[in-house]
């Protein structure tokens, strides 16, 4: 276990032990510390069963620091460091006690223990510590691509996935590999396998590293697979695309820095193709550091309503944890008040060549609407601009089905240089409403 999270155990026993000379008062339940300059602090009403797995926590880490030779903050190993470090009473040279008799005393009465070896230890514990929770995301009425119910989503946050450590290593390993830089031009390899490299017109408005580590990724699966498996059994049975394979061999670290204004706009997550027939069909944010005023201000993720601008769910990032949810969801990422955002994005890989026919079926029945079949018939229904029509027809779009519109990456790409962001996510998402 790190130090930082090791001290941070130990201080949790502060909540039993304040100062030297610790007392119960009997009348109203609530603990007093007396320190040396005589002040009462309160230190606040807790259950014996809070305290004891408190006390339980804080003294299994101390265990385990003493096993591993590790020394506790006040450099003494074990218990004795422990008690030590929070009663502040000096070692008696000759008898070695660690505090004194009426201390020791009181803190097993508030216990209510005869002697330490009752003590329960969580140093097996792992639900007691370093605990991992899921917690559902409900995403707006309007952010899915295909218009599911925000109740089909998929979309959920797993906290305490990694250490402050492992994502340390990971934001040094993404400088190391390839350097953070904006992304000015896309390359697109066709069916055909044709590579076609685009000039990027409005290029994401934040730093990015790409690389592959084949231990990272592994590592990052074996955590995450065991934790997604229930979550997603509804988006797999609904889809039909069958059970996860992996992770997308190619990792992303996205930095946003204050100072430079960076932000990710709306969007929908683009699908992926590995290897031939292994598709992307889920998106993984992993929180490489802190939000929430501790590293940055600002910069959450904001899963959207397409057509509502103030209808939004905020997700905090906070260091270790991940989001995993489906790449058709609209979302964005909010601007940073101050500080430098680092946040991993990688994909969870199905065992199917296109996603088309998977993730667009239906999971709901929807509300009865007219259908459209080509471009130019949502242009009508949009009533976009002559120009924007114009341009459509020059590039041999306005004609194309909405299907194609919608199912063609290099479309998509293509639809965004011509028209612009803003109107090419509301046209696919229009298409994908309308279309027969």
């Amino acid at each position: 276990m790190p130090v930082e999270k090791r001290d941070r155990a130990l201080n949790v026993s502060n909540l039993i032990v304040s100062q030297s000379n610790l007392r119960i008062d009997a009348t109203d339940g609530h603990k007093h510390g007396h320190g040396k300059d005589g002040r009462e602090e309160i230190i606040g009403k807790e259950s014996r069963q809070t305290r004891l797995a408190t006390a339980g926590r804080a003294v299994g880490v101390a265990r385990r620091g003493h096993r591993a030779g590790r020394p506790t903050p006040d450099g003494l190993d074990g218990r004795r460091g422990l008690l030590r470090l929070h009663c502040q009473v000096p070692m008696d040279e000759h008898e070695g006690d660690t505090s004194s008799e009426s201390t020791e005393g009181c803190f097993l009465e508030m216990l209510g223990l005869e002697d330490f070896s009752s003590l329960p230890s969580c140093e097996d514990d792992t639900s007691a510590i370093g605990q991992r929770v899921v917690a559902r995301i409900t995403v707006p009425s309007g952010c899915s691509r295909y218009h599911h119910r925000p109740n089909d989503c998929c979309a959920f946050q797993i906290s305490g996935c990694l250490e402050a450590e492992e994502c340390s290593d990971l934001i040094q390993l993404a400088t190391a590999l390839s350097k953070f830089h904006y992304v000015t031009e896309a390359t697109h390899v066709d069916d055909a396998g044709v590579s076609h490299t685009v000039k990027l017109q409005q290029p994401n408005k934040h730093k990015l590293s790409v690389f592959e580590h084949e231990p990272s990724r592994e590592k990052l699966w074996r955590g995450l697979e065991p934790l997604i498996a229930d979550q997603i059994d509804a988006f797999t049975s609904t889809t039909g695309c069958g059970q996860p394979i992996g992770l997308n061999p190619r990792l992303r670290v996205l930095r946003y820095d204050s100072e430079d204004k960076d932000v990710f706009d709306p969007h929908f997550d683009a699908t992926t193709r590995v290897a031939g027939d292994r598709t992307s069909l889920l998106t993984v944010l992993l929180y490489l550091n802190d939000g929430g005023g501790a590293d940055f201000e600002g910069g959450q993720t904001l899963f959207l309503d397409s057509s509502e601008k103030d209808d939004n769910i905020m997700v905090t990032p906070s260091m270790g944890s991940v989001v995993v949810f489906e790449h058709d969801l609209f979302h964005s990422s909010a601007p940073l008040e101050f500080g430098t955002k680092y946040v991993l994005r990688t994909d969870v890989l199905f065992d199917v060549d296109t996603p088309v026919g998977y993730v667009d079926r239906p999971r709901a029945p929807l509300d009865s609407i007219a259908t459209l079949s080509t471009v130019s018939e949502l242009c009508d229904k949009m009533s976009v601009s002559d120009e924007i029509r114009s341009a459509l027809d020059q590039n041999d779009v306005l004609n194309m089905s909405l299907d194609a519109l919608i199912s063609v990456p290099y479309i998509n790409r293509m639809l965004t240089e011509l028209i612009g962001r803003e109107t090419a996510t509301s046209m696919l998402s229009k298409a994908a409403k309308y279309k027969g």
